[in-house]
């Protein structure tokens, strides 16, 4: 191999340096990629296993900065989201069937079923809240995604997980797509861009989210 390719955070951890020291001996490049790499709890935790690497990008401006500025220069890469036009587009014949619409897992910790992960606290209480208020509107709400049927006051809206062909056809079906950018809780307004930022104009639907500096950058 020329380069290895290193993609999603979770696995950083399962390399130990020894494999990266023959890796590096062998004359192969190895490169990363950062989907989660803000706020200060994610950047922390990926910043800890980029020695192994050659260049790391990052979907985050501020997390590429700040390695720039240590010594990296330019091997750390800007590399913010974007959709691909040949997996989400816009049907325009396509009928209204639903006035609010999350897509999303169900973030609680898999053994204990209890124990919310990443935004997962933010995120159920937020929309329990907003159930509440398409209930009281007579608005037509439902969540796809992992794991909401598991849960005691959502279930009843829970529309199961769909493939990447129906999740278009429910963008295009949705009038608003509920779509928050929390990445960990503790902090309201510790917000990141995702990727179904992108997924959703890409597929010309209307979504509401949270105030983010840096989309409002990468929508100019």
């Amino acid at each position: 191999f020329d380069y290895l390719f290193f993609y999603h955070d979770w696995i950083f951890g399962d390399f130990p340096d020894a494999f990266f020291e023959k890796v590096r001996r062998a004359g192969v490049r190895t490169v990363a990629f950062h989907p989660d790499d803000e706020p200060e709890h994610w950047y922390a935790r990926n910043s800890a296993y980029d020695h192994h690497f050659d260049v790391v990008a990052s979907h985050s401006s501020a997390g590429t900065e700040r390695r720039r500025l240590g010594g990296w220069g330019e091997r750390a890469q800007y590399l913010p989201w974007g959709y691909n036009s040949r997996t989400c587009y816009a049907i325009p014949e396509a009928k209204k069937r639903y006035d609010v619409v999350f897509i999303g897992k169900h973030k609680v910790n898999d053994a204990q079923g209890k124990v919310h992960v990443e935004d997962g606290a933010q995120r159920e209480y937020i929309l329990v809240r907003l159930a509440e208020a398409c209930e009281r509107r007579g608005w037509t709400f439902r969540l796809f995604g992992f794991g909401w049927e598991q849960h005691p006051k959502l279930k009843q809206f829970a529309g199961g997980v769909p493939s990447q062909d129906e999740m278009v056809r429910i963008y295009n079906e949705t009038r608003v797509i509920f779509n928050p950018a929390w990445s960990s809780d503790g902090n309201p307004n510790a917000v990141q861009t995702k990727l179904r930022h992108f997924e959703v104009p890409g597929c010309g639907a209307f979504q509401i989210t949270n105030e983010n500096p840096e989309l409002a950058q990468l929508f100019i």
